[in-house]
């Protein structure tokens, strides 16, 4: 997503583009990544559609072309409980056609060449980009690359990749599945196994048994209660007590909670900013797996489903750690890796310091304009999940087109 929309910003101002990535097919999977490009239909999106335009200056683009490519009848499907579309989580395979006309908008203002880049040499305001199929040298470049997965256990021959699995396979299976997270990715894989039939037991586990929490039914303005929240500021303590405070008064007063969450998006990033690094290091160990829930919610569609499976007592919730030994399949669905050693491209950066780790541990440190601190600062630019660190929210089609438009900005 960001190379893809990076790229079609830059081909506003007529720059010269070279795009190195994986697609082999650029016109029909290049910006898909793993949200978009392995998606199944059961996937929804966890944004309303009205915020899902892929740029900055156009939020409500993919409405629009909701509207004029999608039949009123398949649209009607995912407008429930007289919720308008502009609310509706729709399907992430429509959202994939969506960047697909944008591929293809933008493809013939750009070089697209086709390998995976390996490493990055920057002398005398000149980069040479070592890639499988050859080298380029540039001015400027973009790192779009996103944080490699977890890696639970090379050697282990039942780790399975949840988005290169062939849930076919589930129809006529009993056996029991192990879901390594519980997160919005273990939400994809029930989601699918459910799709497919699948009979046998499904056990999902994480350090703390957590699950996201559900999308409020319907979207609530809270301009009448502004007023009356408490500020966020001061400590780490100080913030997330004003949080608790002002999300309990929505609730008091009757109005969802998840609003607040929405309000507080906005400014995340500067209330992240504002503390410590000893602070961050202790929100990231102790808060973040909590925040994630609240933040990153899922829809009442899929809410539903999980709950079916659970009520069947098919799906089940862990603590700590399970034996896998009787699994016919253990998907590793525990998120990023964001020492970034399993990447052969990241770690060679790091090792030159061309990359350099943020302090508190997530992804890498990079200034207000996403110029990556090291050694070719000012020149080698940073987008989507490898910045969590400096903005904590980095992964949301919502702040990674404004990402992409300051680079682009920077740039031009």
């Amino acid at each position: 997503f960001c190379s893809l929309v990076t790229a079609a910003n830059l081909s506003r101002a007529n720059k010269k583009i070279i795009v190195i990535g994986k697609a082999t097919d650029p016109a029909n999977n290049w910006g898909l990544g793993v949200a978009y490009g392995q998606c199944h239909p059961q996937h929804l999106l966890n944004v309303p559609a009205a915020r899902m335009g892929a740029f900055g200056n156009d939020p409500e683009g993919f409405l629009r072309w909701l509207r004029a490519s999608i039949s009123i009848e398949t649209l009607a499907k995912f407008v429930n409980d007289g919720r308008p579309l502009t609310h509706a989580f729709m399907p992430r395979i429509f959202y994939a056609q969506y960047l697909r006309d944008i591929a293809k908008n933008t493809l013939s203002k750009v070089t697209y060449r086709s390998g995976v880049a390996t490493d990055l040499d920057y002398k005398d305001g000149v980069f040479t980009v070592t890639f499988i199929g050859g080298k380029i040298t540039c001015s400027k470049v973009v790192l779009a690359s996103g944080v490699p997965p977890t890696v639970v256990s090379a050697n282990d021959a039942k780790l399975s990749d949840p988005w290169t699995t062939d849930f076919s396979v589930f129809k006529t299976s009993k056996a029991p599945v192990v879901i390594l997270g519980t997160g919005l990715t273990m939400i994809d894989v029930a989601s699918s196994l459910a799709a497919n039939g699948f009979k046998g037991k499904i056990r999902a586990v994480s350090r703390r048994g957590l699950l996201p929490e559900m999308h409020a039914t319907k979207e609530t303005d809270l301009k009448a209660m502004v007023p009356h929240f408490k500020p966020i500021k001061g400590t780490l303590a100080e913030k997330v007590s004003a949080f608790r405070r002002n999300a309990k008064a929505c609730i008091t007063a009757k109005v969802p909670w998840p609003s607040y969450m929405d309000y507080v998006r906005s400014y995340t990033p500067e209330l992240w900013q504002q503390l410590n690094v000893k602070e961050q290091k202790t929100f990231i160990k102790r808060l973040l797996p909590y925040w994630n829930i609240h933040r990153h919610r899922q829809p009442r569609e899929t809410a539903i489903m999980l709950m079916r499976l659970m009520q069947a007592e098919q799906l089940t919730i862990h603590k700590g750690k399970i034996d896998t030994s009787d699994a016919s399949h253990v998907f590793n669905c525990r998120g990023p890796d964001y020492s970034l050693q399993s990447d052969p491209l990241l770690k060679n950066l790091l090792e030159k310091n061309y990359l350099t780790l943020h302090e508190n541990g997530m992804g890498v440190s990079v200034d207000q304009e996403l110029s990556a601190n090291g050694k070719a600062q000012g020149a080698l630019y940073v987008a989507g999940s490898l910045t969590a660190g400096n903005f904590l929210e980095s992964t949301a089609v919502p702040e990674l087109r404004v990402q992409c438009a300051t680079i682009a900005v920077n740039l031009s």
